[in-house]
């Protein structure tokens, strides 16, 4: 791959993630902010068509089903990825394909 795209690339999906991380609730913590706005700004940038952004911590019901509601409006494909900041348990995803 040509090194000046995929550093184009990389400014977009830094930009992205700036974004992503403004939304995210602040009341996270800087850790999970950050991995929560580069998985979403890495699959928004590669995934065609991709959609329904949704996040939210897993021990918390109320955060929890309304993701699922989110992910449950889209269609086609989905990504879904857990992570862990100091033993809590996050999650973040999207659609994507039509």
């Amino acid at each position: 791959m040509d090194q000046t795209i995929s550093e184009d690339k990389n400014k977009i999906i830094e930009e992205v993630a700036a974004q992503f991380y403004d939304k995210l609730p602040p009341s996270w913590p800087h850790d999970a902010r950050s991995w929560a706005s580069i998985s979403l700004a890495v699959w928004s940038v590669n995934l065609e068509y991709s959609d329904r952004f949704r996040w939210c911590r897993v021990t918390i019901p109320s955060e929890l089903a309304q993701y699922c509601e989110i992910q449950n409006r889209g269609c086609c494909g989905y990504k879904d990825e857990v992570f862990f900041i100091n033993g809590e348990p996050y999650l973040v995803g999207c659609n994507y394909g039509h």
